[in-house]
């Protein structure tokens, strides 16, 4: 799904929320399956976790693709991170894998926690998402 299907989504009120809070929003949601993918292992649910693992790797690659590393130069390194993180899913789904899900799960909340600090940095308000 690309980044403007993303947008669509997340639509209330006939406003969109801005791609700042896009991207928060998606951290969480990120978030959200890593944990759910966690529970279905502890459970033994294995259908629940490879939802959960799919859906977080769509979530990683719209990420990845939305990094312009023309307009930043540190745009090609957060790509290779994104492209870790998405192995370790992948190795977390085929093998059932709790602590490949919970590498991804620190790297992920490390990168959503500098995304809503720039968020709250930039967005008039002072309340955090």
């Amino acid at each position: 799904m690309r980044r403007t299907d993303q947008l669509q989504r997340f639509r209330s009120d006939g406003r969109s929320v801005s791609p700042e809070r896009l991207v928060i929003l998606l951290y969480d949601r990120l978030s959200r399956d890593l944990r759910d993918a966690l529970n279905a292992i502890e459970a033994e649910e294995m259908e629940l976790r490879h939802k959960a693992l799919l859906h977080a790797q769509q979530i990683v690659e719209e990420l990845s693709y939305a990094v312009r590393p023309d307009l930043w130069d540190g745009g090609d390194r957060l790509i290779s991170l994104y492209d870790f993180v998405l192995e370790l899913l992948v190795k977390g789904n085929v093998g059932a894998d709790s602590a490949a899900i919970q590498h991804a799960a620190k790297i992920i909340d490390g990168l959503a926690d500098a995304w809503r600090q720039a968020y709250v940095a930039v967005t008039p308000t002072t309340t955090a998402p």
